[in-house]
C-alpha cells in the first residue's frame, strides 16, 4: 500500500517515465508499437492517480472514525 502510494505521488504530475522508452524519434511519426506503448504509459498514468485517491479516501475514513471515537470518551 504504501508502494503504491509513493508510486502514485510520484507520477502525479509529471509524464510517465516509460514515454522515454517508448519512441525513438518523434520527426518520423510514431508506429503502432509506440502509440500503444504511449497508451499503455497514459494508462498506467490514470491508475497511480486513482490509487492515490483511494489511499487518500482511506485515511480520510480513518481519521474520520477516529475523530468520532475521541468525541464518545
Amino acid at each position: 500500500r504504501i508502494a503504491a502510494k509513493r508510486k502514485a505521488e510520484a507520477e502525479m504530475h509529471t509524464i510517465p517515465h516509460c514515454f522515454d522508452q517508448c519512441v525513438t524519434d518523434v520527426y518520423q511519426g510514431l508506429n503502432s508499437v509506440e502509440k500503444n506503448c504511449m497508451r499503455d504509459c497514459y494508462f498506467k498514468k490514470l491508475s497511480s492517480q486513482d490509487d492515490l485517491i483511494v489511499y487518500l479516501m482511506q485515511r480520510q475514513a480513518i481519521e474520520t472514525v477516529k475523530e468520532a471515537k475521541e468525541r464518545l470518551v
